[in-house]
């Protein structure tokens, strides 16, 4: 009986198939397309929104408002918002698209 049961045991240890929970699908041309376009829209619109904030940042120094080191410094903080920005708009673009595909399968 003992040796039965290491059987059933290193049987199912060393077993090839895949556990039911894991199952791979493939998506269909149109998933695709769609995480494509999806994809295009999160970097354009992250790219409007980070060129919109680093603007806004730039005004003063373009119109002259500010010269030196507070120019520099604002062009920075502009610069590390803008890509604080871009990311943010493209996960979260990203993420809600993530969440449809997954409600409406």
């Amino acid at each position: 009986m003992t040796a039965e049961r290491n059987t059933r045991t290193t049987q199912s240890a060393f077993s090839t198939q895949r556990p039911r929970t894991t199952q791979v699908t493939r998506r269909t041309q149109a998933e695709r397309d769609a995480m494509t376009v999806e994809i295009g829209f999160a970097l354009a619109t992250g790219a409007l929104l980070g060129g919109a904030v680093f603007l806004l940042f730039a005004l003063p120094v373009l119109f002259g408002a500010l010269t030196g080191g507070a120019a520099s410094g604002l062009l920075g903080v502009g610069a590390t918002a803008a890509g604080v920005a871009f990311v943010v708009r493209v996960a979260r673009v990203l993420w809600r698209f993530g969440e449809r595909a997954q409600r409406h399968p």
